[in-house]
C-alpha cells in the first residue's frame, strides 16, 4: 500500500505471510519429512521516499521478517516412523517436538540518482540483526551432548550488522560510460567456540563467533557503436582493484579439546575482464 503524502513524498507499507509445505516426493513411501511441516513466515515493511526535483530521490525503510519451522514432530501430525535406514539424512525427522524461529529485522538507507547524462548512480547503508532460537526440547548435537530447553537467541548465519553500497557512473561522451562499485560488509558470523572433555565426549562451553569483514572496489568502462539494427559494446572491467584479501570460511575443525579451528580462504583477487557484447 502506497500513500502519496505531498508532491515530494511517497509512504509505502506492507505486510505479508508466507507458508511452504513439503514437496510431494517428501510424501512419498516412508519418508515422511516431519521437519518442514510446515515453514512460515511473516514480513512487514515501513517505508518514507523523499523525491528533490527530477533526478534525486532519498528512500527510508524499515522491515521485519520472522520465520519459524519445526524440527522435529508436530503434535497432531503423522504418529508411525519411517523406517530406520530407508531414508535420506535430510528427511530423517528428530524424534520430538522441536522447532526454531529466527528473525531479520533493521533499516535501510539510499540515495539515489538518475540521469540519462553525466552522473548516476546510488548511495546504500544497511543497518540489520538477524536472530536465531530454538525452543521446546532439546537438540542432539554431533559434539556432545546439548541441554538446552528454549536457548537464547543468537546470531543467524545470515546476521550481518552492517553493509554499504556504492555506486556511481559518469558518461564522458555520448557513447563512453565510467562505473565504479564498491562493496562494504562488516561480516557475516562464523561458528567458534571452546570445548572441554566430559566423561568420554567433548562439550561446548563457549561461543565466541568470529566475522571478516568484506570490502570490494570494482572500476569498469563502456564504449558502444551503434549502427541501425544493433549495437555492439566493448567494456573493460577490474574486479577488486585494491586486491584486498576477504577471508572466506571454509569450514570449522571438531576438536578434541581446546579451542576450535577455523580454516579460511582468499576471496576473489584482483580480476582484470573485458569482452564485447551484441544488441539486435
Amino acid at each position: 500500500m502506497a500513500l502519496r503524502v505531498a508532491a515530494a513524498t511517497e509512504v509505502q507499507l506492507g505486510a505479508a505471510r508466507y507458508q511452504q509445505f513439503p514437496a510431494l516426493e517428501q510424501w512419498s513411501g516412508q519418508c515422511y519429512a516431519f521437519g518442514p511441516m510446515p515453514e512460515k513466515s511473516d514480513h512487514y515493511m515501513a517505508a518514507v521516499e523523499q523525491r528533490f526535483g527530477e533526478n534525486t530521490q532519498l528512500r527510508l525503510q524499515a522491515f521485519d521478517r520472522q520465520d519459524s519451522y519445526s524440527l522435529g514432530r508436530v503434535p497432531g501430525q503423522f504418529e508411525s516412523s519411517p523406517s530406520p535406514g530407508n531414508c535420506p539424512d535430510e528427511m530423517q525427522p528428530l524424534p520430538d517436538s522441536v522447532y526454531r524461529r529466527d528473525y531479520s529485522r533493521g533499516v535501510q538507507l539510499v540515495l539515489q540518482r538518475r540521469a540519462a547524462n553525466r552522473l548516476s548512480g546510488w548511495v546504500g547503508y544497511t543497518l540489520a540483526s538477524a536472530q536465531t532460537q530454538t525452543y521446546a526440547l532439546p537438540i542432539p548435537f554431533s559434539v556432545g551432548p546439548v541441554g538446552y530447553v528454549n536457548t537464547p537467541y543468537s546470531p543467524s548465519p545470515e546476521d550481518q550488522r552492517h553493509a554499504l553500497s556504492v555506486f556511481g557512473m559518469y558518461r564522458l561522451r555520448p557513447s563512453l560510460n565510467l562505473s565504479t562499485r564498491f562493496l562494504y560488509g562488516s561480516g557475516f558470523p562464523v561458528a567458534s567456540g571452546t570445548f572441554v572433555q566430559v566423561g568420554t565426549t567433548y562439550q561446548q562451553v563457549g561461543v565466541e563467533p568470529l566475522r571478516f569483514p568484506y570490502q570490494r572496489l570494482d572500476l569498469r568502462a563502456d564504449k558502444d557503436w551503434a549502427f541501425r539494427r544493433w549495437k555492439v559494446t566493448l567494456y573493460g572491467e577490474v574486479l577488486n582493484i585494491t586486491n584486498h584479501y576477504n577471508l572466506r570460511y571454509v569450514f570449522s575443525s571438531i576438536p578434541t579439546a581446546g579451542q576450535a579451528q577455523v580454516e579460511t580462504q582468499q576471496g576473489l583477487p584482483i580480476t582484470p575482464t573485458a569482452g564485447l557484447a551484441f544488441q539486435f
